[in-house]
């Protein structure tokens, strides 16, 4: 059977983590689940971590003041030992062998991504359902999105390791999927398209860093972000992002990680 570690981040979105860890703990492939937190609402941390538990997923509180993606998805991705890695945006559901069919189809020197489609906010009514609803999903699903990318990419973890991570450089919004996905085929990793897709849970742009921060630091963070993508793209690289080391050790939670399984 296919190992694969899924890493998700969360930052005060409620409502969204239990179908995203139902729909990874029911694929067809081992999945190991890693979710990096930092939410800051009241009581947020706790009840995703009962949730957690209750999937056998690993929550892992990020202590970070800002909102930074990179930084809660390297830190999920430190805590894994499969060989690859699926990062996956907590409000992107994966079909139930999606995960096994990237993973084949990435292999040792591949990215694997697929398309998005869109579904309805309440379809999320009955996490317990998910499974049965899926053809309703694929009938209701609104015009396909671009490639995935934040949604849903599956990586060796080597590739991972080698590129640095996600570039903990890009703060708040904008471009630090694209610039994960540009430095992995920099490295020369193939770029593999699924059949997909991934479904995507619509909601109101009010929600999670737009509530957090406000509409006009976003669109100066997606600008500067951007900027920062255009001009390494420009010059092709550098690949390796962070120094060569994912996530500085002295801000992973302190516990320790769980013990490899033998291939």
């Amino acid at each position: 059977m296919v190992n694969v570690d899924a890493v998700t981040c969360i930052r005060n979105r409620p409502g969204v983590l239990e179908a995203w860890l139902y729909a990874y703990a029911n694929q067809t492939a081992r999945v190991s689940l890693f979710i990096a937190d930092s939410s800051t609402a009241a009581g947020e941390q706790e009840r995703n971590r009962q949730i957690c538990r209750s999937f056998g997923a690993m929550h892992l509180p990020v202590d970070w003041h800002e909102w930074n993606k990179p930084v809660s998805l390297n830190t999920g991705a430190a805590f894994g030992y499969s060989p690859h890695i699926v990062f996956g945006d907590v409000d992107c559901l994966p079909a139930r062998d999606l995960v096994e069919r990237a993973a084949k189809l990435a292999d040792n020197d591949g990215v694997a991504t697929c398309r998005i489609h869109a579904i309805p906010e309440d379809s999320l009514d009955d996490v317990n359902e998910l499974w049965d609803r899926w053809d309703s999903f694929a009938q209701h699903a609104v015009a396909r999105h671009p490639l995935a990318k934040g949604g849903f990419i599956l990586v060796p973890r080597r590739a991972h390791e080698r590129i640095g991570g996600h570039d903990e450089a890009f703060n708040g919004m904008g471009a630090m999927d694209v610039d994960y996905y540009a430095r992995l085929k920099w490295l020369g990793l193939e770029a593999r398209e699924l059949p997909g897709p991934v479904y995507h849970v619509n909601h109101s742009r009010n929600l999670g860093i737009m509530e957090e921060i406000g509409p006009d630091a976003v669109k100066a963070a997606k600008k500067r972000n951007q900027q920062r993508y255009n001009k390494k793209c420009y010059r092709r690289g550098p690949v390796v992002a962070n120094g060569g080391a994912p996530t500085n050790a002295a801000r992973l939670p302190t516990r320790a990680a769980p013990a490899r399984r033998k291939p």
